[in-house]
């Protein structure tokens, strides 16, 4: 089965193909097809017409789409809960995350990802984002001529080069304490052509992202191809337990 991960950007559109085979996953092909800057144009024409060519080389028997959602669309939150089980911590992500959607939670769409289980507990990234945005997703997706099988966000899909996405969530001990206690953390920085992405890692598991509307355009860079698109940095830090995308923020502000 082949995994084809598609990332729709203002400038260009990146697309990785991935193989599982048996004992592990392949990365076969990553390509990067840009996009015009004629403002005549139709852009999502544009679109439709590379994809539609592209995703005809591959069996549709054989392969799944992938398509990633702007990170700017959706809301993103670490919260820990007293309950594991995932239909529970459905339920209650959507009166959790209520006053702080830039939405309307009625037009929402809510999932979760299981950072890790203490004992009876759990900590999640809650994420929600507008239906609409979801639904064109889908909807461009059928127009290159494919069903797509997950709608992803951009900031956990990044997350998956740098976390054992495919492991369990990790199990720890549950232990009191008075005050939560630092953990080494780490942040990943990936600097795009018109915005930034920040991701927050502590004990090798996401634990908050957030996107900025700063890239290389307003510098003056030039875009990087595909073998490149990733500008990475690494900076070791401490976080305290709890760490979010307000965290990730004021740790981003102070580091230019």
């Amino acid at each position: 089965m082949i995994s084809v991960g598609v990332d729709i950007g203002t400038y260009s559109i990146k697309v990785a193909d991935v193989e599982a085979t048996s004992r592990s996953y392949i990365v076969r092909r990553i390509q990067e097809f840009p996009l015009s800057l004629d403002l005549t144009k139709d852009r999502k024409i544009e679109i439709i017409d590379t994809l539609r060519t592209l995703f005809s080389q591959y069996d549709p028997d054989q392969t799944q789409f992938i398509f990633g959602l702007p990170q700017k669309y959706v809301s993103a939150r670490l919260l820990n809960f007293p309950f594991r089980e995932r239909f529970k911590i459905q339920k209650a992500i959507i009166s959790q995350l209520e006053d702080e959607l830039p939405f309307s939670q009625e037009d929402a769409i809510f999932d979760l990802r299981t950072v890790r289980f203490i004992g009876k507990a759990a900590d999640v990234i809650a994420m929600a984002a507008p239906k609409e945005r979801v639904a064109e997703a889908i909807d461009l997706a059928h127009d290159c001529g494919v069903r797509p099988s997950l709608i992803s966000t951009e900031g956990l899909g990044l997350g998956n080069l740098f976390e054992p996405w495919d492991e369990p969530p990790r199990e720890t001990l549950a232990i009191e304490q008075e005050l939560p206690t630092a953990r080494p953390a780490e942040l990943v920085i990936n600097i795009g052509h018109s915005s930034t992405e920040v991701l927050v890692y502590a004990e090798g598991h996401a634990s908050g992202d957030a996107q900025y509307r700063l890239g290389r355009q307003k510098h003056g860079l030039t875009p990087s191809p595909a073998n490149t698109a990733l500008t990475l940095f690494r900076r070791r830090a401490n976080c305290k337990a709890r760490a979010s995308s307000c965290w990730t923020k004021r740790k981003a502000r102070g580091s230019k």
